[in-house]
């Protein structure tokens, strides 16, 4: 990911999720972490991506608690599965439009 791309990432989620921190790892490791409240909790979201591979590959959702057990791939740390209404396009999605999944799907779930 170039630095242009993270600044931009970072700036977009400041400005519609202001509850979400950006993060970078010793591992090379990118992303965001916040809460998200729902009816009955409040998770903690991660939304995580490799900064090599990002954006060709899709950031994964990270939750805790999980509101249901049903829509996680459970291959290493469980992640969030979901269909998205248009494909992840690496030009346009960003880390937002994951965090805009999870609002949604603790919204249906919780």
């Amino acid at each position: 990911m170039t630095e242009t791309r993270w600044l931009a990432e970072i700036k977009f989620v400041k400005e519609n999720f202001p509850e979400f921190t950006p993060f970078v790892t010793q591992s090379g490791a990118v992303g965001f972490a916040g809460t998200l409240k729902g009816r009955r909790r409040v998770y903690q979201v991660v939304i995580k991506a490799v900064a090599s591979a990002y954006p060709a590959i899709e950031p994964k959702t990270y939750m805790d608690p999980k509101p249901e057990e049903h829509h996680w791939i459970r291959t290493g740390e469980p992640y969030l599965c979901y269909q998205r209404d248009k494909g992840w396009n690496p030009a346009k999605s960003s880390f937002a439009n994951c965090i805009r999944i999870a609002v949604r799907y603790i919204h249906v779930f919780d």
